[in-house]
């Protein structure tokens, strides 16, 4: 899922949060009147703050993530690797950034993307922003996510980017369509185009 629809995944996750965080509030108030059995409330509290905690920071990586990306400025980007391809030029630059830029909040519910590659953005202050890039089957688009080891499968941070296949395409990069984990391996010419 992508777009509002997750974005709406992520309000769940933070009502029952609160939810949660305001019956906790009304338990500790009330064994202020009437002390006795505070080692559940206590054991309670503290599974409950490890829950939020660890959702909070998934969600807040994941923030940080799109956070990344939408302020990403081809002006700040001198070069953006991905495969044989080492691009520099202002207009291609410009393509790459922009559809980028136009990424979606997405959730993983099932996969439907093929193998992924790295992409490097490369920028004029010497830091770099490595990403995988894989092909989504399901319709047109791209999942890209943070650079991982294991690739875009490992990693919960991940972003739908619509327009990036077609910016590729018209800059002679075609993002793999196999799928090696599904029964569909990637020749070595897919994962380096």
């Amino acid at each position: 899922m992508y777009g509002v629809p997750a974005l709406l995944i992520f309000l769940l996750f933070a009502g029952i949060a609160l939810l949660f965080s305001v019956a906790l509030v009304s338990q500790w108030r009330r064994s202020l009147r009437f002390p006795g059995g505070r080692s559940k409330l206590i054991v309670s509290t503290l599974f409950i703050l490890l829950w939020v905690s660890l959702i909070a920071h998934l969600y807040v990586r994941k923030a940080h993530f799109h956070y990344t990306l939408w302020k990403l400025d081809a002006s700040d980007v001198y070069s953006i690797q991905i495969g044989k391809h080492d691009f520099r030029d202002k207009e291609s630059i410009q393509d790459l950034v922009s559809a980028l830029r136009n990424s979606r909040w997405f959730e993983v519910n099932h996969g439907g993307w093929g193998d992924s590659i790295p992409l490097i953005l490369r920028r004029h202050s010497g830091k770099e922003i490595a990403l995988d890039v894989a092909l989504y089957f399901r319709e047109s688009g791209a999942v890209i996510g943070p650079a991982n080891l294991n690739g875009l499968g490992s990693s919960a941070t991940q972003a739908f980017a619509p327009e990036l296949p077609r910016a590729l395409e018209k800059h002679g990069v075609k993002l793999p369509d196999c799928d090696t984990p599904h029964g569909r391996p990637c020749r070595p010419d897919q994962l380096s185009p």
